[in-house]
């Protein structure tokens, strides 16, 4: 088994590149260990009069008392959802 460091970059809840901005579909500064944190729902924001939602915004090598091992360490990270099949 390997050992990894309970790290932002190993968890289940981080998204390397992840737009912050919860409605948009990439980020478009993306900044090389920066991803965002999507363990809760987005926070509310205003800039400008325009509220928006957002998730936190984290470096890679950062922790927290919430970390998770990430339950789906492949490449999609989990995006190729398999059904289940249902109960004979």
């Amino acid at each position: 088994m390997t050992e990894t460091q309970d790290i932002c970059a190993h968890c289940f809840y981080y998204h390397d590149g992840a737009p912050p901005i919860a409605s948009a579909t990439r980020n478009p500064l993306g900044a090389s260990g920066v991803g965002t944190c999507q363990i809760l729902p987005p926070v509310m924001v205003v800039v400008a009069g325009v509220p928006y939602a957002r998730f936190p915004e984290v470096a890679a090598e950062r922790t927290c008392g919430e970390w998770e091992p990430n339950r789906f360490p492949d490449d999609d990270g989990g995006e190729n959802v398999v059904p289940l099949r249902p109960a004979a």
